[in-house]
């Protein structure tokens, strides 16, 4: 039977068994074939379950590491094993789902955070960018009298020329 492995044999009146024979007594016998359930494994990347595995219809509760800087959790996905697995909530950091009848294999997504980019005085080449992104800043035309100066920001980014690295925040730039 499905999510069921071989346990004995068992048999009225009781004989005793070597491996899947026995000796037949002077009397009709009745035999049963006993199962008990499999167990099977979870393996999780990106995250841990609890429990790591169990029997078929088990409950299984499957977690998510915490994202790195500029990340964020986008959902469960089946990497092997059976595709019958279904998550209470494929897109919540953690969630449950119906142990299968075989070892399944899960993994946390996960996806880059995007932040503002936002200019006074000046476009950026980017208005939404990711933590790493290089931006590049064109200052526009000085007011009557002045000319361009530097860029500040806030929070404060290092600016090579009229570039910066995207940080894991949104930036606000003034000429």
């Amino acid at each position: 039977p499905s999510g069921k492995v071989f346990d004995k044999w068992t048999a009225t009146p009781s004989v005793t068994f070597t491996g899947n024979t026995f000796t037949m007594p002077a009397s009709n016998v009745s035999i049963t074939a006993n199962y008990k359930n499999a167990a099977y494994t979870v393996t999780v990347n990106n995250g841990s379950a609890s429990p790591a595995g169990g029997s078929m219809g088990s409950t299984i509760t499957v977690t998510a590491n915490t994202p790195e800087a500029g990340y964020t959790f986008d959902k469960w996905v089946v990497k092997s094993g059976s595709t019958a697995v279904t998550f209470a909530s494929a897109t919540s950091t953690q969630t449950t789902f119906s142990m299968p009848a075989g070892n399944v294999s899960v993994e946390a997504t996960y996806k880059a955070k995007t932040y503002t980019v936002s200019v006074t005085g000046g476009t950026a080449s980017k208005t939404t960018a990711n933590v790493g992104d290089t931006i590049t800043l064109t200052p526009g035309t000085a007011p009557s009298g002045k000319v361009f100066d530097k860029w500040t920001s806030t929070p404060t980014v290092t600016f090579t020329g009229n570039t910066f690295t995207m940080p894991a925040s949104n930036v606000s730039i003034t000429a």
